[in-house]
């Protein structure tokens, strides 16, 4: 006989999946049995000694649910509420649309037994052991706590593997950083959920990984103690409600972006169920854009060893910093013109409001301040490199490469924030970086650049300087990956099904490898 049945809300499509994916998450759990969810069961039979529900939305007010409750509770079964957690429903609101005739009854399993748990899947072992916990196991329950240890001793190992190879890569690193990682969150006024998360990081990694070291944030601005964000190459940082509405929050992520670092968001399940919704909070589209990109580990109490694994799986964590070897010979060698980039420390950092900088609305109307001929054609060729198909206009990955290589070849320190705000305020304020710009306004951008370096005063080296980028383009562009039009190229048999599918797939990549 088996162990436990679910009792899920066969009228949902969205509830039947997520009970089949759950019951297909336990199948390694060798010992226990479940009776597999069928979708559009007419009645369930609660005869297993556990009866597991699926806490989905308006599931409390489907008859067959409510009949089956019913009869687990006459027949004194042990009833576990999950709460899909990811659906956005109320747990205790759901619970307590049952019948009044058995509010004792729940009560008891609530308040008392608490027979309930939240459920994720990013954290599905971690939740499976705890559902174990809940269910009534007699012979299995030894068993299932012992193999919950093996899995919990053998997160601890990878932690300490993985420490490891961060330490040795930090030692081997060419630029050295005071802490390997560090951990801030929102100021407790705005979002008190926070800081709790960042002790019991801060205290798992000081347990299980004792060769790195460890910064963070004490949630009082002006503490002697708080680890400055720029003194890491990795910022983890805790997304709670309201986090994003806190401006000290805000000024620390765009200083270890502005710094190069590598972003990682904790997100606290339970405080702030929708991710989206919170990104939605914050009201720089550009930040927003580059936290939409960053990796996210899910957090729910308990779980800091997994979430602490999850940061130091390889390549995630980030060891050194990575300028290319033109820019550590240009910042090394002290020789040589170099310019200084007044346009990137000012003008890209502190446009407008409005978006119409002066940098994108440089005019070259009078002949004696038009650009020399030269550099005129090679800001041209240089767009046309990056525009194969001949469209006219540019998106942020090509915007972004070209910026990198003035920079390094001025003798500059690229940084990709800069380069962001920058491409973000091009049109229009909080323009995202999926959008694309035109020739005439990458041609304004690098007039302007241009002008900085004293090409309208005869200056040479602007014109040398341009050449030399076009040259360097095309001499990149002769690697087999350039040779062609496209990176990826996406066959399929032309059905109805097919397209849709490879639209999806193409949507995709386009968001996550853009």
């Amino acid at each position: 006989m088996d162990d436990a049945v679910f009792v899920f809300d066969t009228e949902s499509d969205y509830a039947t999946n997520w009970a089949i994916d759950l019951w297909k998450s336990l199948k390694p759990w060798l010992g226990v049995s479940f009776r597999e969810p069928i979708a559009g069961t007419k009645v369930f039979e609660v005869k297993a000694p556990n009866a597991v529900f699926p806490v989905t939305p308006k599931c409390m007010e489907n008859e067959i649910v409510r009949e089956a409750f019913k009869a687990a509770v006459d027949t004194k079964k042990a009833v576990v509420f999950v709460h899909d957690i990811s659906s956005g429903c109320d747990l205790y609101e759901e619970v307590y649309k049952l019948p009044e005739d058995y509010k004792k009854q729940i009560d008891k399993i609530m308040e008392k037994d608490k027979r309930f748990m939240t459920y994720t899947k990013d954290l599905f072992e971690e939740c499976n052991d705890m559902l174990m916990e809940k269910m009534a196991l007699n012979k299995q329950a030894a068993d299932m706590k012992e193999m919950a240890q093996k899995r919990a001793s053998q997160r601890a190992i990878d932690i300490m593997k993985y420490s490891a190879k961060v330490a040795k890569a930090r030692a081997n690193a060419g630029a050295k950083r005071k802490y390997d990682l560090c951990i801030t969150a929102a100021n407790p006024a705005t979002s008190p959920e926070g800081m709790p998360v960042v002790d019991a990081l801060f205290n798992t990694f000081t347990k299980l990984a004792p060769a790195l070291g460890i910064g963070r944030y004490y949630g009082e601005k002006g503490n002697p103690s708080n680890a400055d964000v720029r003194q890491s190459f990795n910022l983890v940082f805790i997304l709670t409600k309201d986090a994003l509405t806190c401006q000290e929050l805000l000024n620390d992520l765009k200083a270890a972006l502005e710094a190069e670092a590598n972003i990682l968001i904790v997100h606290h399940l339970k405080s702030c169920p929708n991710f989206g919704a919170e990104l939605a909070k914050c009201d720089d589209q550009v930040l927003a854009s580059c936290l939409h990109r960053s990796a996210r580990f899910t957090y729910m109490d308990d779980t800091a060893p997994s979430v602490v694994l999850g940061i130091l799986s390889p390549g995630t964590v980030k060891t050194d910093e990575n300028k290319s070897p033109r820019t550590r010979q240009a910042l090394s060698s002290g020789g040589g013109k170099q310019f200084r980039l007044e346009y990137k420390n000012f003008f890209s950092l502190d446009l407008p409001k409005d978006g119409t900088g002066q940098v994108y609305n440089t005019k070259f109307s009078d002949k004696k301040k038009d650009l020399p001929g030269d550099v005129d054609k090679n800001i041209k060729e240089l767009f046309e490199l990056y525009d194969p198909q001949k469209k006219g206009c540019i998106g942020w990955p090509q915007f972004s490469e070209v910026d990198r290589i003035v920079v390094e070849c001025l003798g500059g320190q690229y940084e990709e924030m800069i380069s962001r705000r920058a491409f973000s305020m091009m049109n229009y304020p909080g323009l995202t970086l999926e959008s694309e710009i035109s020739f005439t306004t990458f041609h304004n951008y690098h007039a302007f650049v241009a002008k900085q370096m004293g090409a309208l005063e005869g200056d040479k080296d602007a014109s040398m300087h341009y050449k030399y980028i076009v040259d360097k383009v095309k001499s990149s562009k002769k690697g087999k990956r350039f040779l062609k039009l496209f990176d990826l190229y996406i066959v399929h048999d032309e059905s109805k099904s097919a397209k849709q599918f490879c639209k999806l797939l193409k949507a995709s990549m386009r968001a996550h490898t853009p």
